[in-house]
């Protein structure tokens, strides 16, 4: 057995340095997303709110010509019962025309002067726990342009994937 003064093996310390360093590198990676979307490195920036919409649990970016009124001259609430399900639709009618929340979203309906457009979803998840002998950490998420990352963490060392497009980028330390 190899073992140290203190009297510890030198399998654990050697395995101890490999979580101490996998955990560091784990923790600059969170962070270091954190701050470059903060400083702008990343170079997205959100549209302004004033054109952001929520319909239905989902976020458009709603844009209009000049030529189009914002003004309602009257505006109504409806219920909307169709295929087993109750939606609320909401009716504005401005000096340029009549308008509803549902035909605002729907493929279907245009109108003139106005897009509507789906805000791609961003979603996220992490997770810890046991792999094989050894843990194992993973952060899937989104990125600004719409791509996949993916970072994996464990005893071995540490995972990292992104996507973007047709293109996927790993590597790992091990």
């Amino acid at each position: 057995m190899n073992a140290d003064r203190t009297g510890r093996n030198s399998h654990s310390i050697a395995l101890s340095f490999r979580l101490g360093v996998a955990l560091a590198l784990l923790l600059v990676a969170v962070l270091g997303a954190g701050m470059a979307r903060a400083d702008g490195i990343l170079g997205t920036s959100p549209p302004p709110l004033t054109t952001l919409v929520k319909f239905n649990d989902r976020s458009y970016d709603v844009s209009y010509a000049d030529t189009v009124s914002l003004e309602p001259l009257a505006t109504s609430v409806v219920r909307k019962i169709g295929y087993g399900a109750v939606t609320t639709v909401n009716i504005a009618t401005t000096s340029t025309g009549t308008y509803s929340s549902d035909g605002l979203v729907s493929n279907h309906v245009r109108y003139p002067g106005i897009t509507a457009e789906e805000r791609p979803r961003h979603y996220s998840s992490r997770g810890f726990g046991p792999s094989g002998p050894g843990f194992s950490i993973f952060s899937i998420g989104q990125s600004p342009n719409g791509g996949l990352v993916f970072n994996r963490v464990t005893d071995r060392g540490v995972r990292s994937c992104v996507t973007s497009g047709s293109i996927a980028s790993c590597y790992r330390t091990y």
